[in-house]
C-alpha cells in the first residue's frame, strides 16, 4: 500500500469513526448507548432538540415526527434569536413541537426531548407521554436543529425531511429491524 493509501485509510477512518460518533452509532465503552424507540402502534413520538450558534447569535429548534414504523410524518426547523438561557430554547423546542403535532393533527403522541419540562403542555393532547431522552436516542430531532441553523427561515415537511436528517432517521429505525 501506498503511503497515499495509507493516509487515505486513515482519513476516511477518522472520518467513519467522527460519524459513528455524531450518529450514535459506536460509542466509547464508558458512555451509555440510547438509540431511538418506536412509539406504540397508536401513537406518534415527536422528537425535539436545539441547537446554538454563539457566532451567529441564533439558535434553531428541531422536531421530527415518526410512526410506529419509524417513518417521518412531519419535520420542522424554526429559528429563533436572542433567547437569554438554554432552557428557554429547550421549552420553546417543546412547544412548537406539540404546537406543530397538533396542527398536522395528531392527537396521541409521545414528546421525547432532553428537556424535562414537556408535561406542562402536553394537555392539549388526548394521550400525550413525555421522556426525556439522551442526546444519542434524539439524533433526528439534533440533525434536524443543526440544519436548521444553515437556513435562513423556517421550514417545514410533511411525510419528508431534509436528506441528511432522513438518513438519521433512517438509520436510526435500521437499527431497531438489523436485515
Amino acid at each position: 500500500m501506498s503511503g497515499y493509501q495509507g493516509c487515505l485509510r486513515s482519513i476516511l477512518s477518522i472520518e467513519e469513526l467522527r460519524l459513528q460518533l455524531c450518529y450514535g452509532l459506536y460509542w466509547l465503552p464508558s458512555l451509555q448507548v440510547v438509540r431511538w424507540s418506536r412509539p406504540p402502534s397508536s401513537l406518534m413520538k415527536i422528537n425535539v432538540d436545539a441547537s446554538f450558534s454563539l457566532l451567529q447569535k441564533k439558535a434553531c429548534l428541531g422536531v421530527i415526527i415518526r410512526d410506529e414504523q419509524g417513518q417521518i410524518m412531519g419535520a420542522c426547523s424554526r429559528l429563533t434569536c436572542q433567547v437569554p438561557t438554554a432552557f428557554a430554547v429547550e421549552a420553546l423546542a417543546v412547544i412548537h413541537g406539540l404546537r406543530f403535532a397538533f396542527e398536522l393533527g395528531f392527537q396521541s403522541v409521545i414528546l421525547e426531548g432532553d428537556s424535562r419540562l414537556a408535561k406542562e403542555f402536553s394537555k392539549l393532547f388526548e394521550v400525550c407521554r413525555c421522556i426525556c431522552a439522551a442526546r444519542s436516542g434524539n439524533m433526528a430531532a439534533h440533525a434536524m436543529a443543526q440544519d436548521g441553523l444553515t437556513r435562513r427561515e423556517d421550514r417545514f415537511w410533511v411525510e419528508e425531511a431534509p436528506l441528511l436528517v432522513a438518513a438519521v432517521a433512517d438509520e436510526g429505525r435500521r437499527l431497531l429491524d438489523p436485515s
